[in-house]
């Protein structure tokens, strides 16, 4: 049986091959018909606001003034606080949040501390934090002449 199997496959390889070649053009039409894509920029994104609402629920302890415990309370808490995000670093200066600050600047309780080439350090009483520039931007060209 094996005898009989691999002249059949040394026979069939080419068949194959030329199938996938001739199938080509199928691929070459899709392409050219194929609507081009384009994704969202970040500031439309930073835009979009969060869809979740937040209610306070009572506990059991609460009671009316009738003495009848409440089933829910619709008390809107605050948004979360989005994340600091540094966009670019120029010289001494940090663009963070949309504003230009400097070392020994402060910015929601956390002062600058360091500003490095790819990332800031921020310093609060208790806690350090590090922001990075997570892509470079190609569209910005500095010609020195």
């Amino acid at each position: 049986m094996r005898i009989l199997i691999l002249p059949l496959i040394i026979i069939m390889m080419p068949l194959w091959a030329t199938a996938e070649d001739s199938l080509s053009w199928v691929d070459q039409q899709i392409a050219a018909i194929k609507p081009k894509r384009s994704g969202i920029s970040d500031s439309k994104i930073s835009e979009i606001k969060s869809p979740i609402r937040y209610r306070k629920i009572e506990t059991e302890d609460a009671k009316k003034a009738d003495g009848s415990k409440p089933a829910v309370v619709n008390i809107m808490l605050p948004e979360p606080v989005k994340p600091l995000k540094v966009t670019a670093i120029l010289n001494k200066s940090a663009l963070i949040d949309g504003k230009w600050l400097k070392v020994n600047s402060s910015i929601r309780g956390y002062k600058i501390r360091r500003i490095n080439s790819d990332n800031v350090l921020l310093q609060s009483r208790n806690k350090k934090l590090k922001l990075f520039i997570k892509e470079k931007n190609d569209n910005i060209k500095i010609q020195i002449n």
